[in-house]
């Protein structure tokens, strides 16, 4: 065990820290058993845990990882017609009608498909970006078993159920006289 170290900080640490630690505590009792000074043996172990813990130490800059994935993604929308892109936002419309239609909260169903809360809302936007595996995933966790060809065709009973929900009906028929003055 380390001089002076935690041992619950060293259950968390990186798997390279624990191999570097294990190192340093062999040379400090190589060290110890060869060198009388106390003295010398823990300045040695101090300056060795500085150093390996300087160098093993997690990541901290990350701008060069973020620039390159920033890099990777691709605006598709420059290669697709208009109408391509009206039916993608359609076809987001529709993922959205049918999350809807469920009653599911976005997030529910994100989760569902393994997706974050802001890819669901990209998918129900018809953003161009998100991969064919993304959107039937989520199409998989709205409704399970319907088709993209079933959710294109609103064949789908909770779409119909929606739809007939949406129709704006009376609260009583109109009477004779109503419906007179009604016609032009």
């Amino acid at each position: 065990m380390l001089p002076g170290r935690d041992p619950a900080l060293l259950a968390t640490a990186p798997a390279p820290v624990l191999a570097a630690a294990r190192n340093m505590i062999e040379l400090q009792a190589l060290l110890s058993a060869n060198i009388a000074a106390g003295c010398l043996v823990s300045m040695m172990t101090d300056l060795i845990t500085k150093h390996l813990l300087a160098n093993m130490s997690v990541i901290t800059d990350q701008k060069p990882f973020v620039n390159l994935i920033t890099d990777m993604k691709r605006d598709e929308s420059p290669l697709l017609s208009p109408v391509r892109m009206q039916e993608a936002r359609a076809l987001g419309e529709k993922l959205a009608r049918l999350r809807m239609a469920r009653r599911l909260r976005q997030a529910d169903a994100a989760v569902r498909a393994g997706l974050a809360r802001s890819t669901a809302s990209l998918i129900e936007k018809g953003d161009l970006s998100r991969t064919q595996a993304q959107i039937l995933r989520y199409l998989e966790a709205i409704a399970p078993g319907v088709t993209l060809l079933a959710l294109l065709q609103e064949t789908d009973p909770s779409l119909l159920a929606l739809s007939a929900r949406e129709l704006t009906q009376r609260v009583r028929p109109l009477s004779k006289d109503e419906l007179q003055k009604l016609d032009f």
